[in-house]
């Protein structure tokens, strides 16, 4: 051992302890080994004379226990000769310099070594997450009372390990006598209690096998359940899942991996699959439909969406209105579960269309697109099926007389204004309410003929003004409210005059107008719920069809145009949009013209207009249709003035200012290549939409 020196520091002595250069230090190690040092120098004060009592560091030089002090010590003494004490041998010394690591010291004779260690520990032990492998324990049998199922002998085979490169198993499934392995990257087959022997030429041939696990089969096909394994469901041979890396739904079958995604729904899948991050799958045994729920969509970002594939169409078949948390089938029955509830479907006792206790519409969207390289007229549609909504005349239900101060109660009445805005075909109460600018008092100009009804008996036919909530006694009034309007019967003047008198009025009375009972076909009289249009319309045009009207057991009617404003993609070369010229002056809602107006122009057309830019184009000034602007509708006309309700921004002088007439009566079939029509249902009873048909005449090829 080399000679070498080294600092002992915070030892504590016992006091009165002399310690000089030369002395021995016995020191003993935790493994039992021992080590004789000597002292070389001890740090002590010149003034100690060369001893060290242990109280250099005691400030008051006093003999107390615990003081320590530094020491510098060598390994190797004066002669050479190092003193050390080993915890164990595997020799035997003779004291002469001879030694021997055998018993007796003869040849062949056992060897001393510390020998076999029964037990000892495993170093590395911890929990460890086996994605590329699986390991099963000893058997498990209810008939003979063995259970296994806790031993895992490491002396025996019990792991199967698969290609890394597959990504981590996700899923496990058993298929007959085969263990189905669903990867993030790749679909295995597992021989279980088999092994396949490949012949000559290719085809694999089952041998039996002692191993539990036997050779991996992988299906033909870059496809794997992504980390989704809640997407898997069974049913009888088939599998169904998601593959969310590579934007696919997968069918498993006896014929091997199908995309069904690519039935018409390839885009929709790539582009809403990796939105989501769980994907629920379930199969409706009911109406053998695999339904997967995405739990966030393009058009349901954070509502989600559930859609349906059936076999006997090899297509997609429905977006379902339920989004379950989860869903399974059981007894020929099927379940969801919402907020942690369990829910039962295709109950007969409860509405149809009702979902978690939300109603909502069923819809269906048609394509009709004959000879789609020519531009088409769509004059009808008709459809054979369930009965169709009816609207029926739209009345106004008085829900009260109670008026402000209670000395008029019975001379006014209260509605909801919903109703009255259905009733008059209006987004709001402008056009109708006599709030606002206009003649003194109550703006007589927006009185209306309307028949009173009570009792289905006519009581009651002439005018009728009507306010809204914006006028403070509908609020204010015991029968009023923050959604009513009132009204009463009124002279052309505005005044009550010998038209409106106490009493007139009772709750549950019904108010309408002759247009309504003209307009409205008698077949169609009664409300009734069933299938509408909700949207219809072309590449070129929107349209609209409030109802049908059944003959021969088909609904049927023509196609109208749409109430829409005007902007850029209007088709300005329509015949329902007329240009009348610059506006000389604007004086309130009256516009004057200095030439005779455009005679196509009629009270109820709306009314657009725009400031005229400065730079012309070859001599014309140059209108842009995105910056046209509604100025109201038409309520007066006269030769060179109009006069306009408050419903818009009125123009300025020198703007230019077109029209456009109504679409729904001025339009009587909508141009394009194709139309497309959603069909919606709000009944709550079963019904059914066998086909949709549209008489089409060719426009231009």
């Amino acid at each position: 051992m080399p000679n070498t020196s080294s600092i002992l520091q915070g030892i504590g002595f016992a006091p009165n302890l002399t310690i000089h250069p030369g002395h021995w230090l016995k020191i003993t190690r935790p493994d039992g080994s021992v080590v004789r040092v000597r002292i070389i120098d001890p740090n002590h004060d010149p003034a100690n004379n060369g001893t060290n009592t242990g109280t250099v560091n005691n400030p008051a030089n006093t003999l107390t226990t615990g003081y320590s002090d530094t020491f510098t010590i060598g390994l190797v003494d004066a002669h050479g000769l190092t003193k050390q004490s080993l915890n164990w041998g595997n020799c035997y010394s003779f004291g002469n310099g001879v030694e021997s690591n055998r018993v007796t010291d003869t040849f062949n004779a056992p060897q001393v070594t510390p020998g076999v260690r029964v037990s000892t520990t495993f170093e590395d032990y911890k929990q460890e997450h086996r994605k590329y492998g699986l390991i099963y324990s000893g058997l498990y049998n209810s008939i003979s009372s063995v259970n296994n199922l806790n031993q895992f002998i490491q002396a025996e085979k019990i792991t199967k390990d698969i290609n890394p490169t597959y990504g981590s198993i996700q899923k496990l499934h058993t298929r007959d006598t085969d263990l189905i392995t669903l990867c993030e990257d790749k679909v295995l087959k597992i021989l279980a209690n088999k092994d396949a022997v490949y012949n000559a030429d290719g085809n694999p041939q089952l041998t039996a096998n002692e191993r539990v696990l036997g050779q991996t089969v992988p299906f033909v096909g870059e496809f794997g359940i992504s980390k989704n394994p809640e997407s898997f469901v069974s049913e009888a041979y088939r599998s169904y899942f998601t593959d969310k890396q590579r934007g696919a739904v997968m069918r498993l079958s006896k014929d091997g991996l199908t995309p069904i995604s690519m039935h018409g729904m390839k885009d929709w899948f790539r582009d809403n699959l990796k939105l989501s991050n769980k994907l629920v799958g379930s199969y409706d045994d009911r109406n053998d439909e695999y339904n997967i729920t995405l739990n966030a969509t393009v058009d349901e970002p954070t509502v989600g969406q559930t859609v349906s594939f059936r076999e006997d169409v090899k297509g997609w078949v429905s977006f379902k209105s339920f989004v379950p948390e989860n869903a399974i089938s059981c007894a020929n029955d099927y379940f969801t579960i919402k907020n942690g509830k369990l829910y039962k479907h295709y109950d007969e006792s409860k509405p149809r269309n009702t979902f978690y206790n939300i109603y909502v519409d069923s819809s269906v969207n048609v394509m009709l697109n004959d000879q789609p390289g020519s531009v088409k007229s769509y004059h009808t549609l008709d459809y054979e099926g369930s009965q169709s909504r009816v609207e029926g005349i739209k009345t106004i239900e008085v829900t009260g007389i109670e008026y402000a101060g209670s000395q008029n109660n019975g001379r006014y009445f209260f509605f909801e204004e919903s109703e009255v805005n259905s009733l008059f075909n209006q987004p709001d109460s402008a056009t109708w309410s006599a709030v606002g600018p206009g003649v003194d008092p109550g703006n007589p100009e927006k009185a209306v003929v309307m028949k009173q009804y009570r009792n289905n008996i006519l009581i009651h036919s002439g005018l009728m003004m009507f306010w809204n909530n914006i006028e403070p006694t509908a609020t204010s009034s015991p029968s009023g409210g923050s959604t009513k309007g009132f009204g009463r019967r009124t002279e052309p003047d505005g005044n009550w005059g010998d038209a409106s008198n106490l009493g007139d009025f009772e709750v549950g009375d019904i108010i309408t107008t002759e247009e309504q009972e003209k307009t409205v076909n008698h077949f169609n009289s009664m409300p009734k719920d069933g299938w509408y249009v909700s949207d219809i319309g072309t590449d070129k045009q929107v349209g609209s069809l409030p109802e049908f009207i059944e003959k021969e057991g088909k609904w049927f009617n023509y196609i109208k145009g749409a109430n829409s404003d005007v902007d850029e993609n209007t088709d300005f070369g329509a015949f329902n949009i007329q240009g009348i010229g610059i506006v000389n002056n604007v004086n309130g809602y009256d516009l004057t013209f200095s030439n005779n107006i455009n005679s196509s122009l009629q009270i109820g057309d709306t009314i657009y207009s725009e400031e005229i830019p400065s730079e012309q184009v070859f001599g014309f000034s140059k209108i842009e249709s995105n910056q046209l602007q509604k100025c109201g509708v038409v309520t007066g006309l006269t030769q060179n003035i109009i006069t306009l309700d408050n419903s818009g921004i009125l123009p300025t002088a020198q703007n230019y200012i077109m029209f456009a007439k109504n679409h729904v009566v001025n339009t009587s079939s909508l141009l394009g290549y194709y139309a497309d029509v959603k069909f919606e249902n709000n009944s709550k009873e079963k019904a059914e939409l066998f086909s949709v048909n549209s008489e089409i005449t060719e426009s231009s090829k």
